[in-house]
């Protein structure tokens, strides 16, 4: 009377024909029953007749074997398992931004400022941006802005100068020159209409919000004030990778323009779904600039933010994000 087997993890076709017959003497019978090859490998879960012929070609010592391996509840699997390659870590979507001049001409002559906020080097969209016009969260670009001895006052705003394909990572703006005041401050909120967040084509976002200050005389950038981050791999782990985050900012320029502190921000502080064993850097553990953490596969969003002091006063802040996949 014919039975059938179920191929098991690990099981070559040899491993099915012992487990089914007993001995690799009724593999010729085997073979022929089932359309197969003693070489071809057998899928998991695939059903296999075993004939009243292939037993008989097994002869008594092949039942003994089927009767020991059964009793015992033994499974002959010689296939080595091939773990799951590690799994590892990418940033893919960082806004790198700066601010450009886009005239030499001196705003007490032509009454504003004239400049963009471009896409500047390690910029990373690993998938690419979304692309065409008014397809952004935070357009119109919204900005702020303010003369340093204006500071406490009530800012103005303005818009990005025209509608903007953001995937050109470039945003124009005009800002009217205020007569007889200091340097023109620029800067955007937390608000999502603000500048500036980026969408890639698969709907992760990330924002970069400087702080600019101009020059009181020329179209110089003085500053671009936004912290830099970064995520970089420590090891892989069962499941997940560890990741370190090192935030950090360049020192400022102008006398009296100090960053006061910075502060962690989005999944790295409040404990995003898959993030464990949040805390101290191990290898660096009294600085309050690295994190590390545990994530498991999937994508997280990591920011940080700003805080200056200026001749006393305090300058609004700025922030930076970034998303990173662990697959």
């Amino acid at each position: 009377m014919s039975t059938t087997i179920i191929v098991k993890p690990n099981q070559s076709m040899q491993d099915v024909i012992i487990m089914g017959c007993g001995s690799l003497e009724g593999a010729a019978q085997f073979c022929r029953d089932n359309n197969v090859s003693i070489s071809d490998m057998p899928a998991v879960g695939n059903v296999y007749r075993i004939s009243d012929t292939c037993i008989s070609a097994a002869g008594s010592a092949g039942a003994y074997v089927c009767r020991y391996l059964n009793q015992n509840g033994y499974v002959i699997g010689t296939l080595a398992f091939t773990p799951p390659p590690p799994l590892t870590m990418e940033i893919i979507l960082m806004p790198i931004l700066k601010a450009v001049p886009t005239t030499a001409s001196a705003p007490s002559i032509i009454h504003n400022y004239q400049f963009s906020v471009d896409g500047d080097t390690g910029f990373i969209s690993v998938y690419g941006l979304v692309s065409g016009v008014g397809s952004y969260p935070s357009e119109p670009n919204t900005v702020h802005h303010i003369t340093a001895d204006l500071l406490g006052g009530v800012s103005a705003t303005a818009n990005e100068l025209v509608a903007t394909d953001m995937s050109l990572e470039s945003i124009a703006y005009k800002i009217p020159w205020t007569a007889g005041h200091s340097y023109m401050i620029v800067f955007g909120t937390l608000d999502p209409a603000s500048l500036a967040t980026f969408e890639d084509v698969n709907g992760n976002q990330a924002r970069c919000t400087p702080v600019i200050i101009l020059d009181a005389t020329t179209q110089a950038v003085k500053e671009f004030l936004v912290p830099s981050l970064d995520v970089t791999l420590v090891s892989s782990v069962p499941g997940g990778v560890v990741v370190r985050l090192t935030r950090g900012h360049y020192t400022p320029v102008l006398t009296g323009l100090t960053v006061n502190s910075m502060i962690w921000r989005d999944d790295a502080i409040l404990g995003g779904a898959g993030i464990t064993s949040l805390g101290p850097d191990p290898a660096d553990p009294t600085n309050p600039n690295k994190l590390c953490c545990t994530l498991a596969a999937g994508t997280y969003t990591f920011g940080v933010l700003g805080n200056y002091n200026y001749t006393g006063g305090i300058l609004p802040g700025s922030g930076m994000q970034c998303v990173v996949e662990v697959r």
